[in-house]
């Protein structure tokens, strides 16, 4: 899965929407039993703040714990 850095952009990092974007493509793999891959990217987003990466991360690996 492409992850476009939808909440990313800005100054600060939207975590939310980050996360309303994954689960979006994550819910309509599931219902079609899709295998994905989910990864950044543009690694220019992070704004030269390495805290953006990892906070885009943790996020990923949440939810697609919840999509297992």
């Amino acid at each position: 899965m492409e992850n476009e850095p939808r909440g990313s952009r800005g100054i600060s990092l939207d975590s939310e929407a980050i996360r309303r974007g994954m689960e979006e493509k994550l819910k309509i793999a599931r219902e079609f039993n899709c295998i994905i891959e989910i990864y950044m990217k543009d690694i220019s987003t992070v704004k030269y703040q390495l805290q953006r990466l990892w906070k885009w991360a943790q996020i990923a690996s949440e939810v697609a714990e919840k999509y297992v």
